[in-house]
């Protein structure tokens, strides 16, 4: 798992929505994405610029949020 920041929200939103048609996507407080290193291939095929992050340095306060899913 890689811990990624875009440079801006326009690119940010435009990069979480072509992860997640990838694999599944997670995200850290403060809004940043959480995945495999194999899925940033599609981020560089459309030219989207990110930096990876110290994935392995966050501390437990910096829990993974999924969002709940419900079964209508």
């Amino acid at each position: 798992m890689l811990a990624i920041r875009f440079e801006s929200l326009e690119q940010g939103a435009d990069g979480v929505m072509l992860l997640d048609h990838q694999e599944r996507v997670r995200a850290l407080r403060g809004e940043i994405p959480v995945c495999q290193e194999y899925a940033l291939k599609v981020l560089e095929a459309h030219q989207i610029p990110y930096e990876k992050l110290p994935y392995a340095n966050l501390n437990e306060s910096d829990v993974l949020r999924d969002t709940p899913t419900s079964e209508l």
